[in-house]
């Protein structure tokens, strides 16, 4: 149980992390305008995964999930949430250098 009280933490510090990097792109999006469609494209998709990853925090932390969920599901939310953090920070890294030039 304590396993999945630990993806459903995850996963909201995941979607806050994507939350706060969906605001920095529009930002970016919207003072540089040299911002290329590929970098609204990016957007879109961290919008989509920060709302999946939400929406899984929540499902995970159910009672009827709790009951079913196995150890390779817990193991494979890990290591997801754990890829979208570090992805998330890339673009977040990239962003900011892109800021400074």
């Amino acid at each position: 149980m304590a396993e999945g009280l630990g993806v459903a933490a995850s996963a909201i510090e995941v979607a806050n992390l994507g939350f706060k990097l969906s605001q920095s792109l529009y930002d970016y999006i919207a003072t540089v305008s040299t911002a290329d469609r590929r970098i609204q494209e990016i957007t879109i998709k961290v919008d989509l995964t920060t709302a999946v990853i939400q929406e899984l925090s929540t499902v995970f932390d159910g009672p009827e999930v709790k009951a079913l969920r196995k150890e390779s599901a817990v193991s494979a939310a890990k290591n997801t949430l754990n890829e979208c953090i570090q992805i998330f920070q890339n673009i977040e890294e990239a962003l900011t250098k892109s800021r400074k030039n």
